[in-house]
């Protein structure tokens, strides 16, 4: 029995490190044809929201989350519309211009999430010179802090801050 174990033991510590030295070959490939899936920082410029020339709600101006620009006429950006349609994240709220939040099916699920801000004539997309979509501002107690270009949906989780204050349920469209 304790052979059997031992042989078991054995070649299970063989195939982890078969494994390991997989995604370590993995990682290199993905190094060397500049592979990487990371968001793209942006050229941004500190501002309060609570300046801007439109009346956010309060919970975009409270806590650590992020800002998602997206516009309908982007492919990538129905994409990330789909994908949190079917499984919210409190740390996003959405800055749809007004004009798109139901060009889409996609926009339009994605509104049904209380998640969207429709931004009337780009107003605060224009107030934080967010002229990139799709992209990702973060928020910090009212502060946008900085911002970064998306091109996966995977990369918005990774652009979203990491800590947030509970946010109230609301609805922004409208």
């Amino acid at each position: 029995m304790t052979v059997l174990v031992l042989v078991a033991s054995g070649g299970l510590l063989i195939t982890s490190a078969a494994l390991v030295e997989v995604f370590r070959q993995l990682a290199e490939i993905r190094r060397t044809l500049d592979l990487d899936d990371s968001p793209m920082a942006l050229e941004f410029q500190e501002r309060d929201l609570r300046e801007a020339p439109v009346d956010l709600p309060p919970d975009m101006l409270e806590g650590h989350h992020g800002l998602v620009f997206l516009h309908a006429t982007c492919g990538t950006c129905r994409l990330v519309a789909e994908a949190y349609a079917s499984a919210p994240d409190r740390r996003a709220i959405f800055v749809i211009p007004s004009e798109d939040v139901d060009a889409t099916p996609a926009f339009r699920r994605l509104a049904e999430t209380s998640q969207v801000f429709a931004d009337s004539d780009e107003a605060l997309a224009g107030f934080l010179g967010m002229d990139v979509a799709p992209s990702v501002v973060g928020v910090e107690d009212g502060r946008a802090v900085g911002a970064v270009g998306i091109s996966t949906v995977r990369q918005v989780k990774t652009a979203l801050p990491q800590a947030t204050a509970p946010r109230q349920e609301s609805h922004h469209v409208g």
